[in-house]
């Protein structure tokens, strides 16, 4: 329950950060959290994004990945060194 209370107010966070057309959602599950967020620079909003969790408690285990709209593939984001990014 705290990991999904973490989520939410991260969500809330992100909301009030990047406003409410450019958070999606999230789904919870099998010890994964997902935030889903539309923009069209996603390097760009994934930045604000790092300056909006800094002190969070589940920025330490951020991973991150866009995929253009309409692709199948993602692209990994964060963290540097990630070499492949999905939805699991």
């Amino acid at each position: 329950m705290a990991d999904y209370d973490a989520v939410v107010a991260l969500e809330e966070l992100l909301v009030d950060g990047l406003g409410d057309d450019a958070v999606d959602g999230h789904d919870v599950g099998g010890g994964i959290m997902n935030l889903f967020i539309w923009t069209p620079d996603p390097r760009g909003t994934f930045s604000r994004v790092q300056t909006l969790m800094k002190g969070h408690s589940l920025s330490p285990s951020v991973v991150a990945g866009f995929r253009d709209e309409g692709a199948e593939e993602y692209t990994p984001l964060w963290p540097p060194e990630l070499k492949r990014f999905e939805l699991l």
